[in-house]
């Protein structure tokens, strides 16, 4: 026992019964006469051989990658002529001004906002309106229908909305001036997702002007309230309903080409192919009030914080889903080392793939369901404590989670506060929809006529979209705005500072110009 002398009687006895172990474990001793060193030692070969198989593995898609790096060159193709995009820009610059914010109750909206909308929409794109039927939906909902004469297939849908959140705090450039400043288009809806609008009718302008013919039928659906709810979405899918319509696929807003999602150099198309679902869960707690110079020892407000607090603490659970391990395994090429080899290794490595993810805050939403607190009501003088006081938090569900589950989750994090946690609306995950088909296809080969050589993953859309209600009457969904994003463009959305480049407002003029030309000649 010399040679573990140490000052620690405990670090001695540590030292002693860690030997002892590795005795135990390669000892050649027997049970029932079998042999157990020859079969640990089988063991231990075995998974050197699989960790070096998936190292060798990890360095062959690293020289893969180098070569694949080098060839996913940005190059977009600007296809559509300066003056027409120019034309666009203020286009958008006028829908900017219009201040189509829905609220929660679409009492506190203007209604003579989306009205000017509409007609500024007439004026800017005269042969789009002479040509295609219009029909108003919901009192603001916006259908648009390009009939065909000789009719081939299924319909086209397109889908976007014309409603924008609200805008606070202090801006650069004020949210509803739409300002054309610094080769972008400033102001609330630049992004989200008044561009798409303009992107689509701009397309349509384009190819009437040219004396294009579709030969199938083409739909834009611009609902009105997507931001607040689904009125208009739903009121669109009554009219696709009471018409029996189905359509060939159906576009709508979602991912981005970026460098900033994933961890990559380059840049990426993301297409969503599912979304996650949405819940909405209010807490309340009711106490005796009084006044704030005699407090008790926890007030109404107090509980809730601490409630909130609870729930961001701790994360609901986290897990791999089929989409997102097929979003990743589809740019593994271009993903950093340890991703590959964390990807090429699955199941084995779940847990290293699911904690890379949730370290980076763009990814954490593809592994779990989230939960954000987005608004909190309670108190109306300063000397008073309010009696009843209640807190809200929106939910992204993940594929595979259940709002029960996530509403027990929350009543288990508050329990004992008093707190009461109930469910006010949910609308579970979407479909996923096929991505090995004719009309992934069609997306694809468009982005990559329109941006180049660059990579192209189908996603997990964590947003909520309109396409969300049209699922039923077509199995092809995806979710893509075609649009260039970089890091801080995307950390714009719904936040200050919201604007969109001029030159990517072009590029998806060339896309849905693309699109519609492929799918319906």
């Amino acid at each position: 026992m010399g040679k573990f002398k140490s000052n620690s009687p405990l670090t001695n006895y540590r030292i002693f019964g860690k030997m002892q172990l590795g005795r135990m474990i390669f000892a050649r001793v027997t049970l029932g006469g079998v042999y157990l060193q020859p079969i640990l030692w089988i063991i231990v070969i075995a998974a050197a051989l699989l960790l070096g198989a998936g190292a060798f593995y990890g360095i062959t898609l690293s020289r893969a990658a180098k070569t694949k790096s080098s060839n996913s060159v940005f190059t977009p193709i600007p296809s559509t002529d300066a003056e027409r995009i120019g034309h666009a820009a203020n286009a958008l610059s006028a829908i900017i001004k219009c201040r189509t914010v829905s609220r929660d109750n679409p009492l506190d909206n203007d209604a003579s906002e989306w009205v000017k909308l509409r007609d500024r929409l007439r004026r800017d794109f005269p042969l789009t309106h002479k040509t295609l039927a219009r029909e108003i939906i919901s009192d603001y909902s916006l259908l648009y229908i390009w009939k065909s004469d000789d009719s081939e297939g299924e319909p086209l849908l397109l889908s976007a909305h014309i409603d924008v959140a609200d805008a606070d705090g202090e801006w650069e450039y004020p949210p509803f001036d739409g300002v054309i400043s610094d080769g972008y288009v400033w102001g609330r809806g630049t992004l989200d997702c008044k561009c798409s609008i303009i992107a689509m009718l701009e397309a349509v302008e384009t190819l009437l002007e040219r004396g294009f013919k579709p030969k199938r039928d083409i739909y834009l659906a611009f609902s009105h309230d997507q931001e607040s709810g689904t009125a208009g979405a739903l009121a669109l899918a009554r009219f696709f309903a009471d018409r029996n319509l189905s359509f060939y696929m159906i576009l709508d807003e979602g991912g981005w080409v970026t460098r900033g999602l994933l961890p990559i150099r380059v840049p990426v198309a993301q297409v969503g192919i599912a979304e996650k679902g949405r819940m909405r869960v209010k807490l309340s707690v009711d106490t005796n009030g009084g006044h704030a110079s005699l407090p008790p020892r926890h007030t109404s407000v107090g509980l809730l914080s601490e409630a909130i607090a609870r729930v961001e603490y701790r994360p609901y659970k986290a897990r791999l889903t089929s989409v997102v391990v097929s979003q990743l395994k589809n740019v593994i090429y271009v993903l950093p080392f340890r991703w590959r080899y964390a990807l090429a290794n699955l199941p084995l490595t779940n847990k290293t793939l699911i904690k890379l993810c949730s370290n980076e805050e763009r990814l954490n939403p593809l592994v779990r369901s989230t939960v954000a607190a987005v608004r909190f009501d309670g108190g109306s003088s300063g000397n008073v404590l309010p009696g009843e006081a209640s807190a809200f938090l929106d939910i992204r569900l993940l594929h595979g989670d259940s709002g029960e589950g996530i509403l027990q989750f929350i009543r288990d994090m508050v329990s004992g506060l008093g707190v009461f946690a109930e469910d006010i609306g949910t609308v579970p995950p979407s479909d996923i929809s096929e991505r090995k088909c004719e009309q992934f296809n069609v997306v694809k080969e468009c982005i990559l006529d329109v941006f180049g050589s660059i990579e192209i993953s189908p996603s997990l859309t964590i947003t909520s979209t309109c396409s969300r209600q049209y699922e039923q009457f077509c199995p092809f969904v995806y979710r893509f705005s075609p649009f260039t994003l970089t890091p801080v463009d995307q950390s714009r959305l719904h936040g200050r500072g919201e604007g969109v480049r001029v030159d990517s407002l072009g590029l998806a003029i060339s896309f849905y110009r693309e699109l519609i030309e492929k799918v319906c000649e």
